[in-house]
């Protein structure tokens, strides 16, 4: 039998035909949207809760994530809160409160406080139930009639859905996340290719991920139309429960209990699909559905280029909504706000990476970065870890109180008409975080990175760095024509020119560059007015081709300095004295650090800052 099989037969307590039985359920976890219905049922039918310990409540929704006494003039919100805890009061259901230690995002604070166990059939009213599938559970959403069904009784009648194995193989790629793979299979396959199935995760990649990883990836599988996603038990399920759950429930005997929620060898399924981890890129969402996403280093698509009639229509529409211009680069795209959280991304770890990004870096003053953790227990550890520190370093603005917050728009944290926001949340559907703003979905690598550089962005682009010797060229006015002479110019390539740069100065045996000392360099330190006169980007193309990365130059030709940028030949512009001063150094072959993103550049134990827009 294959894993979900297990699971599920083995809580059946009576087929009601072909299709659907009536199966036990290990837990219900409930918050303040869609329960006050379920609790008005049980008043009008005279019933108690059947099993009131294995239902837990929490408020997480509509909950504010500054100060809890911004609900008390909520009138709305604040209703719905204090209908949760009467409900709870009445019925003798354990609520995490508001502000209280133990409370946070449904699905996050039921791990971490041992509620959940390998092999548990665990409801609640929200469709990313899925999350705890991670854990070796069958978990998965229900509507408001099925909460007062699951309360009246500690049952439910429920489908037996087909089983769908998706075995990831390989590794992925260096500093690329679950939340890229699962954008990565919503983008392949769709928003309904799982409909009427229970995915199961297998595969090297899949043994490879943390738990926390795991949770995002069954999290968002309801976004690929599936009704759960679920993850065999192995060591890491272990070592985790081993710090969650009480210790008086650790035995070797219930370890090996748990080690049976696995698929046997030959399971069947009625799907099957192999995915080649190493496709898997950074992504970020570009449209008004999940699958509407792309690499980062895409263009968004061009409806133009599309045969069918509906994609047309999908893309424009999309694009509308969006704001953004067919075919334009993703990773140009400015933003005013990043959101990190929700269940898909506040836990601990992803702090951590986000904390990771930003230290020792400045969000841009254009960007309001939100931090919310999904949990008081994850702020409380952001805390003592110092993570609080680096994100007000940093100017990121670390939320007193944990909830949902900018994932689902049921509460205080809406933003403006029109913003753009990349979100490390599930869903970017039109108006959830606000009327008419633009939700980018993406992993909270991205989302750190995109909130430094003030544009939708890769950490990759924080990185980078020029490093090597430099060439002095203690030489003023040093036009194109001389940095690549007419005579040759007829070549039609962008490549080939190395030999030709400089090529009429070359002839002097005197000249920098027929000196070998300077064979290695790949930095020119130039005087005033460097690259003026004609417009032939032949001369960024010589220099580039030469190996010469970077130009350091009082001022350029403003022609040259755009070709320069255009063709990635960073060109930095410092006052005559420095540049005097690393010529010195340069002359006694000292080496050179460039920090392109910081913009300083470093030569023996001085630094020097510059500016440059974009490169």
């Amino acid at each position: 039998m294959n894993m979900y099989e297990k699971i599920y037969s083995s809580h059946t307590l009576k087929e009601i035909n072909n299709k659907e039985s009536l199966i036990y359920i290990d837990l219900q976890l409930l918050h303040e949207i869609n329960t006050p219905t379920a609790f008005d049922g049980l008043r009008r039918r005279g019933i108690k809760v059947r099993r009131t310990k294995q239902n837990i409540a929490t408020q997480d929704h509509n909950t504010p994530t500054r100060s809890i006494d911004s609900i008390k003039t909520d009138k709305k919100r604040n209703h719905q809160l204090c209908l949760l805890e009467d409900n709870c009061k009445e019925f003798s259901i354990k609520l995490n409160k508001l502000g209280d230690d133990d409370q946070g995002i449904t699905h996050i604070i039921a791990p971490e406080q041992g509620l959940v166990i390998p092999g548990m059939i665990i409801v609640c009213c929200d469709s990313h139930t899925s999350t705890m599938g991670a854990l070796g559970t069958l978990s998965f959403g229900i509507g408001a009639t099925q909460v007062e069904n699951v309360l009246a009784t500690q049952t439910l009648i429920y489908p037996k859905f087909k089983s769908m194995k998706i075995e990831v193989i390989n590794e992925l790629l260096e500093n690329i996340t679950a939340k890229d793979l699962i954008m990565f299979l919503i983008n392949k396959y769709g928003t309904v290719f799982g409909r009427g199935y229970v995915i199961e995760y297998t595969g090297s990649v899949i043994e490879n991920l943390s738990i926390e990883q795991r949770m995002t990836l069954c999290n968002m599988t309801l976004e690929l139309g599936a009704s759960a996603g679920i993850i065999g038990v192995d060591d890491k399920t272990i070592e985790y429960l081993n710090n969650t759950c009480l210790k008086e429930i650790i035995t070797p005997e219930t370890i090996s209990k748990w080690k049976q929620y696995n698929s046997d060898n030959d399971s069947d399924y009625d799907a099957v699909y192999i995915i080649n981890a190493n496709d898997v890129d950074e992504r970020i969402s570009w449209g008004i559905n999940p699958s509407q996403n792309i690499s980062i280093n895409q263009n968004v698509p061009n409806a133009d280029s599309q045969s069918s009639n509906i994609e047309i229509e999908a893309i424009n529409e999309a694009l509308d909504y969006m704001g953004l211009s067919k075919s334009v680069k993703i990773n140009t795209v400015p933003i005013d706000h990043v959101f990190i959280g929700s269940c898909t991304n506040g836990r601990i770890e992803d702090l951590r990476e986000v904390a990771d990004i930003l230290k020792g870096r400045k969000v841009s003053p254009n960007v309001k970065m939100i931090i919310v953790p999904g949990s008081m227990k994850i702020r409380n550890k952001a805390i003592e870890e110092g993570l609080d520190i680096i994100f007000e370093e940093s100017n990121a603005d670390f939320r007193a109180l944990s909830g949902c917050a900018l994932c689902v728009g049921l509460n205080e944290d809406i933003l403006p008409p029109f913003s753009r926001c990349v979100s490390t949340s599930n869903r970017n559907f039109r108006h959830r975080q606000g009327y008419n703003v633009r939700t980018h979905l993406a992993s909270p690598r991205v989302a750190a990175a995109s909130a430094i550089l003030g544009r939708i962005g890769s950490p990759n682009e924080l990185d980078k760095k020029i490093e090597g010797y430099g060439i002095p060229l203690p030489l003023s006015n040093v036009d194109t024509d001389q940095i690549m002479p007419a005579e040759f110019c007829y070549n039609t390539s962008k490549n080939g020119h190395e030999n030709s740069v400089f090529g009429l100065l070359r002839k002097d045996k005197d000249f920098i560059l027929n000196n070998p000392k300077y064979n290695t360099g790949n930095i020119l330190i130039a005087q005033e007015a460097f690259g003026t006169g004609s417009s032939r980007e032949f001369a960024v193309w010589g220099l580039k081709d030469y190996g010469i990365e970077c130009v350091v130059a009082a001022s350029f030709g403003d022609i040259f300095y755009k070709n320069a940028v255009i063709n990635k030949l960073l060109p930095v512009i410092l006052p005559m004295t420095i540049i005097y001063k690393i010529t010195d150094l340069v002359l006694d072959k000292h080496f050179i650090e460039i920090d392109i993103h910081r913009q300083v550049l470093k030569i023996k134990e001085s630094s020097f800052r510059f500016s440059i827009d974009r490169f």
